[in-house]
């Protein structure tokens, strides 16, 4: 009883931290002191979807973890809490880099706001190994299946991130972000492969 009270806090907890982060990106698109360039108000914009669509998704999976996998212990609280550590340094981050895109030598800080990411889906992609480990006694197949799939995809999804973090950081125009490519790219076939996996895995027990 006292578990179940203890993973109900903190699942609210971090819904409140994960809320949070979103209400800070959005103050961050503020309305500008003065007429912005169609260029910067599509960058400005473009930013904010993309990190509202990879706040959603960690949202998505976490809700699935706590529903599922996670399990009370030092090692899972630990990392729940340095996960959340990342992702609110990621709304700074961002925010920070809204404030200075366009000008020269923001890329750097675009890299530093992948490398956030890649470390909160690397926390949440160990969190999931961990939880499918403890609870496999208990899982069917397809709730095991599913969470090794989501514990891959979210630890390849760090390495994707962490590859656009360091381009980010080594290029001087956007045009040679070839890393997002890779990204959308690698996504879209873990996403059909591991589906496909699974559908054949569970059907095979």
């Amino acid at each position: 009883m006292k578990e179940e009270r203890l993973v109900h806090r903190l699942e609210a907890f971090s819904d409140i931290v994960m809320g949070f982060v979103l209400a800070e990106m959005a103050l961050t698109l503020a309305l500008p002191k003065s007429v912005p360039t169609p260029q910067t108000l599509l960058a400005n914009i473009g930013a904010f979807a993309v990190t509202f669509g990879l706040v959603a998704v960690l949202w998505y999976f976490h809700n699935r973890l706590f529903a599922l996998y996670f399990v009370p212990n030092a090692l899972m609280l630990v990392l729940n809490f340095v996960m959340l550590g990342g992702l609110v340094a990621m709304g700074y981050v961002f925010s920070v880099t809204m404030h200075f895109i366009g000008v020269p030598g923001w890329s750097p800080l675009m890299g530093m706001w992948f490398d956030c990411f890649a470390l909160v889906y690397a926390i949440l992609g160990i969190m999931y190994g961990i939880g499918v480990r403890l609870r496999a006694p208990e899982l069917e197949p397809h709730e095991f299946a599913s969470g090794v799939f989501r514990a891959v995809a979210a630890v390849f999804g760090s390495l994707l991130m962490a590859i656009v973090g360091y381009e980010f950081a080594h290029v001087r125009h956007i045009s040679q972000l070839h890393g997002l490519m890779v990204l959308m790219a690698g996504f879209a076939l873990v996403s059909v492969c591991g589906r496909v996996l699974l559908r054949r895995w569970v059907a095979a027990h």
